[in-house]
């Protein structure tokens, strides 16, 4: 009632609320109040100690990266060289060459006159070489020698295979091959080229340029004389110290 009659004087209703409910609004506003003041206490500090973290971040001086520390060096594996025949036995034989031999053209070409044997003193050094008689003169003849190593043997640990060699002419073009032995069947590799003259020097052929199949199978050591490459000529060439060895 007296609601109705503040209304229809005009006054405001709300003047004649209930104390109860006045005290429980005053309440939830004041609370709300300090939660919020709270939380910008809250944030505030928060922006405080993350802007303090960030300047002792930049003023503290960058740790210097210790170096690496160097890595261990791996010495190369030595390979001992491995000499195939040195000719300084008698019988032919040391501790990896076995037989020799000589080779010719036949019928129907005319027939070579290629031999070889060993010669004691004729080495650089006053020991016993291989002698070999180049024999072609007579047009479409051609021959040469064999050194038929005593056991297979694996070239694999080696990439040279080197001589020394003189003749007695002013200038001596040959070749050079190495035949494999592989599943009882032989191979020859691609012929080598090489020049001597009447001075003892030392030949060295990388053993990539015979193109082989396999470099574990080694079975002999071949000299070849032919026109296109030595010409029709007599000759005689010394070799000694045939080595393996890796560069």
């Amino acid at each position: 009632e007296a609601v109705l009659k503040t209304y229809l004087r005009g006054g405001p209703v709300d003047a004649q609320v209930a104390p109860g409910k006045r005290k429980s609004k005053t309440r939830t506003r004041t609370f709300w109040i300090a939660m919020v003041s709270m939380l910008a206490i809250v944030a505030a500090t928060s922006f405080m100690v993350m802007n303090l973290l960030n300047e002792r971040a930049q003023s503290k001086p960058a740790e210097k990266s210790l170096p690496l520390p160097p890595a261990p060096s791996i010495a190369p594996t030595h390979v001992a060289p491995k000499i195939v025949a040195d000719f300084n036995r008698e019988n032919l034989e040391d501790s990896h060459s076995g037989v020799f031999g000589a080779w010719n053209s036949k019928s129907p070409n005319p027939a070579g006159q290629c031999s070889e044997q060993v010669e004691q003193g004729a080495g650089p050094d006053g020991s016993p070489c291989w002698r070999i008689q180049c024999g072609i003169s007579t047009p479409q003849t051609y021959g040469g020698t064999w050194l038929r190593l005593k056991h297979i043997m694996d070239g694999t640990p080696y990439d040279t295979l080197s001589f020394k060699v003189r003749t007695d002419q002013p200038d001596l073009k040959f070749a050079v091959d190495i035949k494999i032995k592989q599943w009882s069947l032989q191979f020859y590799g691609k012929p080598f080229t090489v020049s001597a003259n009447q001075q003892w020097k030392t030949i060295e052929i990388p053993l990539s340029s015979f193109e082989l199949l396999t470099l574990q199978a080694l079975d002999q050591f071949v000299v070849i004389f032919n026109p296109e490459t030595t010409g029709s000529r007599d000759a005689v060439l010394f070799i000694d110290d045939i080595v393996l060895s890796k560069k």
